[in-house]
């Protein structure tokens, strides 16, 4: 059983958005298990729902919340198309990715963009999904799927899938599993 709840969340002052993002993420938890559901989080930061077996992840980016909720472990990422990717690419990438986002184009055009968050938010799912300590993000391979909904992901010989969705006002949602 796998399931993604999606909230937006008011534009607000930068000062009140983290309390915005909280209340979005536990009034969709509500909505799901109940009123009294409480959220909290492990020792590593990963989210779970007191008195529950379900694995919950939980992500947001300006204007919406999403948390998917799943019998086995799940990891969701959603992020918005900005060009701060740009600049953070040589963080995250490897260098198969990094050649393969070059040979779209130049690094600041459209194509190379989508590509950086596509591997992005994938990388961000897996992260979350595979709990693995010390994991780094540039760690974690992705290699797209024929589908543009699809991708897979190796992370310490962990094999992940990524599948992509589309979020109001054009954000990207990946979703990721343990295969």
């Amino acid at each position: 059983m796998m399931k993604i709840l999606r909230a937006p969340i008011e534009i607000c002052r930068r000062s009140d958005r983290r309390e915005a993002e909280r209340a979005a993420a536990l009034s969709l938890v509500r909505d799901y298990f109940g009123q009294e559901t409480r959220i909290s989080h492990r020792d590593d930061g990963a989210p779970y729902i007191e008195g529950r077996s379900e694995y919950v992840s939980v992500s947001h980016c300006r204007g919406e919340c999403v948390v998917a909720v799943s019998d086995l472990p799940v990891g969701i990422d959603i992020e918005s198309r900005r060009p701060r990717l740009l600049k953070i690419a040589p963080r995250f990438l490897t260098s198969r990715e990094h050649r393969e986002v070059k040979s779209r184009g130049e690094m600041d055009d459209d194509a190379s963009i989508d590509l950086l968050l596509r591997y992005w938010t994938a990388k961000e799912a897996v992260f979350k999904c595979a709990s693995v300590p010390d994991l780094v993000i540039s760690e974690i391979e992705i290699f797209p799927d024929e589908s543009i909904d699809t991708a897979y992901a190796l992370a310490r010989d962990h094999r992940f899938r990524v599948t992509y969705s589309s979020g109001e006002s054009g954000n990207l949602i990946a979703l990721a599993e343990r295969l």
